[in-house]
Formats: C-alpha cells, sequence, structure tokens
C-alpha cells in the first residue's frame, strides 16, 4: 500500500463527515458508517497491515465533558482486556489535543436492532442462537469481572459468517468496584435496565441475565415486555410488572423458550439464571446441536434475510440447529421404548398373577397397610369391609342443630 503523508486529525466538521482518505494516526478512513449520540464511527484501514476497521471519534460537541471523556476510554480498557470470538475486539485508543479516538474490530454484517426494523422480529432458533453466542461472551466478561449493563439489540451485531458479537462496553461496570455512577445516577437504556440496575444497588451477572431476557422477549415478538404508556413509566413497570407472557403476544413462539424468557425476567436476582453460562445451557437444550451449528443458522438466517421493503419469508422448519432434529429423535425413542416396556411389564403381571401373589402377600405381613393380593380380573385388591360413611341428616328449620350418626 502506498504510504501516506504526515498524520493529521479530524477537527471539528461540520455535520461530523470526514473526508475519504483522511489520515488519522495510522489509519485511513473510508467512509463514515453512522453513529450514535455520544460518538461518530467510520470505516477504516491500518495504513501498513491494510486491515480494516472501524474507528470511533467522540464527537467534538463533548470535548469538554470529562465524564464522558473517562467513560470512552473505559470503553476501550474493558474490551481490550476481553479477547474473545463474541465481544467486539478492540486495537486501539489514542487522544490527540481534544479528540478522542477507539480503532475496533470492524463486523460487516448487521445488527440484531436493523433486523427488526426490517422484520419485525426473528424466527425462535435464530433468536435463540443469537443469544446463546452472546451469553458466551458474556460469561467470558463476567469471569474476569465486568458487567456490561447496556444490553440492547444494537449492541448485538451477527457477522456475515453468523457469528453474534457483543459491542459497546461503554459503561461496564467492574464487579465489587466503585464507577463512575453518582448516587441517583442511572448509566444505561432505561427499557433493558434490570430492577437492582434501576435501584442503583450492587450488580450481580444475574443483572446482565435480565436485559438480555428482554432482548430474548423482542427479538422474539417484536415487542418489549415493559414498555412506558400513559399511565406508568417503563421504570414502574420493570420495578413492578409482570411481563405479558410471549406466547399470548405471538403464539409461534416455543413452549421452551417462553420459560427460559420469564426466567430472566423474574424480579429477584436470586430466581434468575445466576450465571450467563447457565443461561447458554438451557438454551442450549432447546437449540441441540453445537456453538458451530449456531453460528451455521445464523448465517443461512442472514442469507434468507429479505431486503428492507420486502415481506419476510416464512422460514418454518428450514431454520434449525444442525442436531435439533436428532435429538427430538432420540427423545422420541425413548419415550417409544419406556412405553414399550411399561406395556410388556403389564402383561407379564396379568400372566404371572398367581405366581406373584404369595411374595406379596409376605411384604404385606411387614407392611400392613399394603392392600391384599388378587390376581388381575378378579375384581382388584382385597381392603376388606368398608367402614360406615357418617352421614348427616337435614335439618328440620333453619337454626335447627344437625344430628351426626357415627
Amino acid at each position: 500500500m502506498e504510504e501516506v503523508g504526515e498524520a493529521t486529525t479530524i477537527n471539528a466538521r461540520e455535520g461530523g463527515k470526514a473526508p475519504s482518505g483522511q489520515r488519522l494516526g495510522n489509519y485511513i478512513v473510508l467512509e463514515e458508517l453512522g453513529g450514535g449520540g455520544m460518538a461518530t464511527i467510520y470505516k477504516g484501514q491500518h495504513a501498513f497491515l491494510d486491515r480494516p476497521v472501524a474507528i470511533k471519534e467522540l464527537k467534538s460537541r463533548f470535548r469538554r465533558d470529562i465524564e464522558l471523556q473517562d467513560r470512552f476510554q473505559r470503553e476501550a480498557r474493558a474490551a481490550a482486556t476481553l479477547p474473545h470470538r463474541n465481544i467486539v475486539q478492540v486495537y486501539d485508543f489514542w487522544r490527540d489535543r481534544e479528540h478522542r479516538y477507539l480503532v475496533m474490530e470492524l463486523v460487516e454484517g448487521l445488527d440484531a436492532a436493523a433486523i427488526l426494523r426490517r422484520v419485525g422480529r426473528i424466527p425462535p432458533h435464530a433468536a435463540l442462537a443469537l443469544v446463546a453466542q452472546v451469553c458466551a461472551g458474556l460469561t467470558f466478561a463476567h469471569a474476569r469481572g465486568i458487567i456490561h449493563r447496556d444490553l440492547k439489540p444494537s449492541n448485538l451485531l451477527i457477522t456475515r459468517e453468523g457469528v453474534a458479537k457483543l459491542g459497546d462496553f461503554g459503561i461496564a461496570h467492574l464487579m465489587d468496584t466503585p464507577g463512575l455512577t453518582q448516587p441517583g445516577q442511572t448509566l444505561g437504556t432505561l427499557a433493558y435496565m434490570s430492577p437492582e440496575q434501576i435501584r442503583g444497588e450492587r450488580l450481580t451477572p444475574a443483572s446482565d441475565v435480565f436485559s438480555l431476557g428482554i432482548v430474548l422477549y423482542e427479538l422474539l415478538t417484536g415487542q418489549r415486555p415493559f414498555a412506558e404508556d400513559e399511565t406508568e413509566s417503563v421504570t414502574a413497570k420493570i420495578l413492578a410488572d409482570r411481563p405479558v407472557p410471549p406466547r399470548r403476544v405471538k403464539s409461534g413462539v416455543p413452549r421452551a423458550a417462553q420459560r427460559i424468557v420469564l426466567k430472566c425476567l423474574r424480579k429477584r436476582p436470586d430466581r434468575r439464571f445466576q450465571t450467563c453460562a447457565a443461561l447458554e445451557r438451557a438454551i442450549g437444550r432447546v437449540l441441540g446441536g453445537k456453538p458451530a451449528d449456531w453460528e451455521i443458522l445464523l448465517r443461512r438466517y442472514l442469507e434468507l434475510l429479505p431486503a428492507e421493503g420486502e415481506a419476510p419469508p416464512h422460514l418454518g422448519r428450514r431454520l434449525r440447529a444442525r442436531g435439533h432434529f436428532a435429538r427430538r429423535l432420540r427423545r422420541f425413542t425413548l419415550t417409544a421404548g419406556l412405553a414399550a416396556a411399561a406395556a410388556w411389564t403389564g402383561l407379564a403381571l396379568t400372566e404371572a398373577g398367581p405366581t406373584l401373589g404369595p411374595a406379596l402377600k409376605r411384604v404385606q405381613s411387614v407392611l400392613p397397610s399394603l392392600p391384599a393380593w388378587s390376581a388381575p380380573g378378579s375384581g382388584g385388591p382385597e381392603h376388606g369391609p368398608r367402614p360406615p360413611r357418617s352421614r348427616t341428616t337435614r335439618p328440620a328449620a333453619r337454626g335447627a342443630p344437625v344430628e351426626r350418626r357415627n
């Protein structure tokens, strides 16, 4: 690649757009990808390694906001300690005068929010495969003491190969240490917060489990479980209301997936899945197969995804993990075998009644409460004379005492 001249910075620009070919440190800007309220993201390339990257620049209007600058740098530090297949990797961070730049892995694909805007909701097995992969990344982060705190569809990215990646650790929290949050302040997206996060309490991995449950609910149904209305705020609903079961919103949601979602959304942290690893195992029992099969499933889903404006296809049984049908076949075979064994046992008892009778009578001598044996077809076990039932006479007049006969 031809070497570019002296490094320059992107100064405050009208509209925040960087010209193509602009040099930022060791990187060349190729185009603007978009961004949020805090930062602008560019597609770039390393000037010497030819590696494609995403360059995140803190917007110039926040250059005097010390808290946002600290949060931006915290995202770089948090993600840099998490080398995992299901987490967006951070390559570089630097400051140039009043500007802050973060260089990350370029994920070519779609985020879950973009998919929801396009088709409304995601087929159950594709949604479960996406969340299961994110669980693997969160398990890795939790093992290093990092709580994400800002799980939402826009932070869940899917590559063209079907690999799910978790991004935006900008407000990640290190467990058992004080963070940037001040008393009375909450960081994150309100609609996806856990009850304990809203209350400002100590956070555990179960907090991320709750937020991931909200995301999974939305992926399955196209609706959030807690939505603000005229009478109640979203935070009040998260703290007090039970979510409507997903199957009442969309009947096509599998019952097993509904059980997983509702367990994630329990108010008390100790009643949810305690770890994302436990949540991943529960999803794996529904999907079948292995994580590599879940990636194949997501890749197939992206291939079938319609373009914007087109109606979503009816996927039906076309999206299943590779081990799904084998697992169901094993379950059917086991059930059929147990049923056959029960039928054979019943037939054997019928034919061998006189032989088993003496043995059961010996057991009855030890356990007198066991009914006496009688061969099948002879009227059932001998229970002996039935004790007389107590009867009551109907009172002749209201208020008269009831006569009881024993």
